[in-house]
């Protein structure tokens, strides 16, 4: 165990409109948000840091099971979806709040499975008939899929190599986990996309956010988050990167309004009551997916996620004829990760080569 606890103090620092625990270690300055701005939070927050600092014993690591290593992961991680926004003064506060809980979601849900049927386990016992009875229960009871399973393992395995980290474990099992399948190739045909966009006819902030979606290949959070601000009619671009947003892996590009996109805005920026794009009864909308895939069922087209959209603009530019350089621009991502999704729809694609064909064989 560590000898000592430093000084720990809780301090406001108004920049960052939160609480943050201060401490000195070897003559450093250290700091940690709380991610709370009620200084009761703070104190709690504290209690619990103060816990964590000290380093288990040999004993204790022996006794830490699935469930509680699950738990810690799972603290971490929302300290880390909160740090990530605690500089981030392009969005309002709800949107961060649910932007956070979006992402503290994905740990969750994963990780409740493998608390219910593991949680009283230890790392130890784990073998590879346990994972494949988990993978089994997960598909022919819970009617789950075989990728939905992975993720719960990978989750699994990501929490037991931060306790590991941590000094908490001593070493990390084999995780037998099912083989990744071929991915879902959903995208929508034309006929579709004017169906889907009839049914959204009688509302317009699902209306505007699938032409968004369509026409500029953004995702969800990104066209949910558009400011007008961000929306220049003079030069017909949207530059869906505002200002002081924190860059990630998911890239946001500066894209071209196209002529049926610039009308749809036109208009919604008449009626407009708020400094977002996309609004519903004079609030901007922070979560779409709900309602979304309400009148997408109601058309007969549930499958079609706003995910989708991205995928279908993706494929049917491909099947025109644009060029994978364009395609990944648009979308900000990397060349070859078009190429290996959207390649093979491309007109062009293997045409030298069974064209060769038809000479040689001729």
């Amino acid at each position: 165990m560590q000898q000592s606890i430093p000084d720990f103090e809780i301090v406001w620092r108004s920049e960052r409109n939160r609480y943050y625990i201060q401490w000195r270690e070897s003559g450093q300055l250290r700091r940690v948000s709380t991610g709370a701005d009620d200084k009761n939070a703070a104190k709690r927050f504290l209690a619990d840091f103060i816990s964590g600092w000290v380093a288990p014993t040999e004993e204790e690591k022996e006794e830490l099971t699935i469930a509680e290593i699950a738990d810690l992961f799972l603290e971490y991680k929302k300290q880390k979806h909160r740090e990530r926004y605690k500089d981030d003064d392009s969005l309002e506060e709800r949107f961060i709040t649910c932007n956070i809980r979006n992402l503290d979601n994905g740990i969750i849900y994963p990780l409740r499975p493998i608390k219910e049927l593991w949680g009283q386990l230890h790392p130890k016992q784990i073998n590879r008939n346990l994972c494949r009875e988990f993978v089994q229960k997960r598909v022919e009871i819970d009617g789950m899929s075989s990728a939905t399973a992975k993720k719960s393992l990978d989750i699994l395995v990501a929490a037991m190599n931060h306790a590991r980290k941590e000094g908490l474990l001593d070493f990390v099992p084999y995780v037998e986990k099912p083989e990744e399948g071929p991915p879902r190739e959903k995208w929508a045909r034309p006929h579709e996309v004017k169906q889907l966009m009839l049914a959204l006819k009688r509302h317009p902030h699902l209306e505007l956010f699938a032409m968004l979606a369509l026409h500029t290949l953004s995702r969800k959070r990104a066209v949910c988050e558009l400011k007008w601000e961000q929306v220049d009619f003079d030069l017909k671009q949207i530059d869906f990167n505002p200002p002081n947003r924190k860059r990630t892996t998911k890239r946001r590009v500066l894209i071209p309004i196209n002529n049926a996109l610039m009308e749809a805005l036109v208009n919604a920026r008449e009626v407009a009551t708020t400094a977002h794009v996309i609004e519903f009864r004079g609030n901007p909308c922070y979560e779409i997916g709900r309602a979304f895939r309400k009148y997408a069922m109601q058309a007969n087209l549930g499958w079609i996620t706003p995910h989708v959209l991205r995928h279908t603009g993706a494929t049917l530019m491909a099947q025109n004829g644009v060029s994978m350089v364009e395609i990944a621009g648009i979308m900000g991502d990397r060349i070859d990760t078009v190429e290996k999704h959207y390649l093979k729809y491309h007109p062009d694609y293997l045409k030298d080569a069974t064209s060769a064909l038809d000479r040689i064989y001729a």
